[in-house]
């Protein structure tokens, strides 16, 4: 600052570092609230007569599910409309899945640390792991149709949302059966993956161990420490029955007693699914059982 006399009055007037200081501040923030905007409102091409993000975000709304069972009694979420898009929805969902962009992280992070006159005209952050969690459920339930997905599934089996881990891992083991090279490269993530803390993401994994028969012998130990150690009763029933499709042989030898213990001890659902997989894989202990 400094005084100017005008008139025999002073006047106090800023330094013009100062102003450009000032100046470069207010141009910093305008460009961040763009960027910002940019990212929060990318190009929203239609689909199907709506924008993409009308079919995305109705990934969250009740309305849009139902439940089907088939013929085995197996129960499974339906998203309405994605069923009638079939694999033309396949690129979207994949849009959808990848809702998980290190801007969003960023911005998550930032946004609580602006100046509350900033921050308040900005969009807060979103957390959308239900969208990703339930594009990858739409993506499972379309079978070998969503096989384009399989890089942002593989993707996905390091998101930070435990749901979506767990349901990308089911997704990818519809894929496996006839995968190429790709099958290979998601192995050593299949086995990270027996070792969540969540038993829902060890009974996928382990279930997708079963489609490795030619790599037996990396897969076989995994299953049966598991099958004998593992801390829930489901999980060790899930690496008895992936145990069942890589030999068939080892699995009735050694998941046959534990079933049996699990059909005497374990809880009514627990008993459900042991007594499906013993009749699978020892249709003769399972007579003299009486399981039926």
């Amino acid at each position: 600052m400094r005084s100017v006399t005008i008139a025999g009055r002073s006047f106090w007037i800023p330094s013009w570092t100062r102003c450009r200081s000032v100046a470069f501040v207010c141009a910093l923030l305008t460009i961040l609230g763009g960027v910002i905007w940019l990212a929060e409102h990318p190009l929203d091409p239609d689909f199907h007569g709506k924008p993409e993000s009308f079919w995305i975000n109705g990934l969250k709304n009740p309305n849009w599910m139902s439940r089907v069972s088939d013929y085995q009694g197996h129960v499974r979420v339906v998203y309405q409309p994605w069923q009638d898009f079939g694999p033309a929805g396949v690129p979207l969902l994949v849009k959808a899945l990848k809702r998980n962009r290190p801007w969003d992280k960023f911005y998550g992070k930032v946004w609580p640390k602006l100046p509350s006159f900033v921050g308040s005209r900005l969009p807060k952050p979103m957390d959308d792991s239900e969208v990703r969690a339930r594009a990858a459920s739409v993506l499972h339930g379309m079978g070998k149709d969503a096989q384009m997905a399989v890089p942002a599934l593989e993707e996905a089996l390091q998101d930070e949302s435990d749901r979506v881990r767990q349901t990308a891992l089911a997704a990818l083991k519809v894929q496996l059966p006839g995968m190429g090279l790709e099958k290979s490269r998601l192995l050593p993530m299949f086995l990270k993956a027996t070792h969540d803390a969540l038993p829902g993401i060890r009974n996928n994994a382990l279930l997708c161990l079963g489609s490795y028969e030619n790599q037996a012998s990396v897969v076989i130990p995994v299953l049966l420490d598991h099958a004998q150690n593992d801390s829930d009763a489901q999980v060790r029933t899930a690496a008895i029955r992936a145990l069942a499709k890589v030999d068939p042989k080892r699995a009735r030898e050694d998941g046959t007693p534990l079933l049996l213990k699990l059909v005497a001890e374990g809880d009514k659902q627990t008993q459900f699914i042991a007594s499906d997989v013993i009749r699978i894989i020892d249709p003769e202990a399972a007579d003299k059982a009486g399981i039926k």
